[in-house]
């Protein structure tokens, strides 16, 4: 590899998606467990030696592109749906990234539950004594340590009853109604919206204005 310095946007992305592949497999290694975006972009950087202050949603989606369409190519499993947000699910970047490999997008209605079965069958294929009644799980562990090593840990250890416990949170006064209100109709708002090119989040007109 060149000086990072000298290398082209696509380049770096090319780059990433390599790194990313060798991540996603040792993650894809260890049945029921899933990387987030965050994760994966720092381990990515980390391993290539090629940087960025740019905020990873405006590149990961076009890395997790590259990714997905050698994956298709090679006939493997789809190891972006290992790919989650914090909260275990893979979000609207996944569908961008399907549409964007040529793809139907499954939707927010059924989008988890593509991604579940993705995931199993991505285990399936790397994952060791997967049994034949395991079932796609909608919310994935996430690990923050991928390496062989760590991942040989975790499978020893049964990943599927290791659920995260938070600490327990200081009883704080019931919030006004008002506030309850107000936070229940945002829970309500409907997804973003992203833009399968650049992967950018659209206005409500849907045209994006950094492709249209």
């Amino acid at each position: 590899m060149g000086d990072p310095r000298l290398m082209s946007m696509q380049q770096r992305y090319e780059t990433w998606a390599d790194h990313a592949s060798v991540v996603l497999l040792e993650t894809a290694a260890v049945h029921q467990t899933a990387i987030t975006h965050a994760d994966l972009a720092a381990r990515v950087q980390e391993r290539s030696g090629v940087r960025t202050e740019v905020p990873f949603r405006s590149w990961l989606g076009k890395v997790l592109t590259i990714v997905g369409r050698r994956t298709r190519e090679a006939g493997e499993p789809d190891l972006v749906s290992l790919v989650v947000q914090a909260d275990g699910a893979v979000g609207p970047m996944y569908d961008a990234v399907l549409v964007a490999c040529g793809d139907p997008a499954p939707g927010p209605g059924l989008r988890e539950q593509a991604a579940a079965e993705a995931r199993l069958e991505c285990n399936r294929r790397y994952a060791p004594a997967v049994t034949e009644d395991a079932q796609p799980l909608l919310r994935p562990i996430t690990t923050v340590d991928t390496s062989p090593e760590r991942a040989s840990q975790t499978a020893r250890t049964n990943p599927a009853r290791q659920t995260a416990r938070p600490s327990r949170a200081p009883r704080v006064p019931k919030e006004p109604k008002a506030s309850r209100a107000s936070r229940s109709a945002k829970a309500e708002e409907p997804a973003p919206v992203i833009c399968p090119r650049c992967f950018l989040q659209l206005p409500l007109s849907g045209i994006c204005p950094n492709c249209d």
